[in-house]
């Protein structure tokens, strides 16, 4: 992927090139000329001219049908519903949070599994919510930047929440884009002024670790964006860098 068509297809051809010397041809029905029309990447399109990934409409519609064709039969095998969850699933990993619109569907697969059995009710609705879904099962490559950065961190005795304006666009996709970032970066991100949004207990908690550091996150999410004072009338799915210290 880039910005010069001729640098695309030049690297593209340095890449089948390669593979044919070790013996592992690339399919050519696979290799497609650099577009930025839209082009099929892993079974999603990358589109380079709205900077939009996502499953492309007509396979969403197939897909919307096979499970309306499940619903209207009334029943299936656990692994038919095995099959259609993961069809599902792959559309979905360009707008996770609509992953959650599943549960009772992964019980039924592994319960029924060879046997065919009737569609629960909750199975049903899951199937049902995810069609209503699909409209939004896309991501942007233009979201802006959120204009401050959040820290979190949590212990078996409370949270904490601060954040920051300081730290630039540049800076972030820099953290962003390195693993592990680089120790200076990180000295100098540390240096910026970072105001306490959140400091408190938790009280009476019994949770794991785990549970308290996702709490915590979801926690700077909401207060974060509240005391900047900003309206989400876009998709939630705006990058953000969490940077965390030992």
């Amino acid at each position: 992927m880039g910005a010069d068509k001729d640098a695309v297809d030049r690297h593209q051809q340095q890449y089948v090139g390669v593979m044919a010397t070790k013996h592992l041809p690339v399919k050519p029905s696979k290799v497609h000329s650099a577009s930025s029309a839209g082009t099929d990447c892993l079974g999603v399109e990358v589109n380079g001219q709205d900077f939009t990934i996502g499953v492309r409409p007509a396979k969403l519609q197939q897909l919307i049908y096979d499970t309306k064709q499940v619903l209207v039969n009334g029943a299936c095998t656990g692994r038919a519903m095995a099959q259609l969850v993961g069809r599902w699933t792959w559309a979905m990993l360009v707008y996770r949070p609509a992953l959650s619109a599943f549960n009772a569907v992964y019980r039924f697969s592994r319960m029924a599994d060879r046997m065919c059995w009737f569609l629960w009710a909750s199975v049903r609705v899951e199937l049902e919510c995810v069609m209503g879904l699909a409209p939004l099962l896309w991501a942007s490559m233009k979201n802006p930047w959120f204009t401050r950065v959040p820290c979190t961190d949590a212990s078996l005795d409370g949270e904490g929440v601060c954040a920051t304006e300081d730290i630039t666009p540049a800076v972030m996709e820099e953290v962003s884009s390195q693993s592990p970032v680089d120790s200076a970066i990180i000295q100098s991100i540390d240096e910026h002024k970072w105001s306490v949004i959140v400091s408190h207990p938790w009280g009476e908690n019994h949770e794991h670790i785990n549970s308290l550091e996702l709490r915590s996150i979801l926690t700077s999410r909401h207060s974060v964006t509240l005391q900047a004072n900003d309206v989400l009338t876009s998709k939630p799915h705006d990058p953000w860098v969490i940077l965390g210290w030992q």
